[in-house]
């Protein structure tokens, strides 16, 4: 899949809806169980690449839009503070990757 595919499916053919995944995800985030680490974005940043730089993926955009609350641009205001998963492992399971 790539990231302008206009698909529900995530992960191995399991369908999750963006925002039933988007407040698991905040949930877990809040209950502690998904470890994050804030950034602030800086003049020329995106999400696919900061994802790429911290997640090892680009195609992981969605999982820091997810964990920040912002919707699903990849383009966010200079200055803003997003928060970017440390592990991917918990949110694997969530989605069934």
């Amino acid at each position: 899949m790539n990231r302008y595919a206009r698909t529900s499916v995530i992960a191995a053919g399991r369908s999750l809806g963006t925002s039933f995944t988007t407040s698991i995800i905040r949930n877990e985030i809040d209950r502690g169980t998904i470890e994050v680490e804030e950034y602030t974005m800086k003049e020329g940043d995106r999400l696919d690449h900061i994802a790429a730089k911290k997640l090892g993926n680009a195609k992981h955009w969605w999982i820091i839009a997810a964990c920040s609350n912002i919707g699903w641009g990849m383009q966010v205001p200079t200055g803003t503070r997003i928060l970017v998963p440390i592990s991917l492992d918990r949110i694997k399971l969530i989605i069934g990757e």
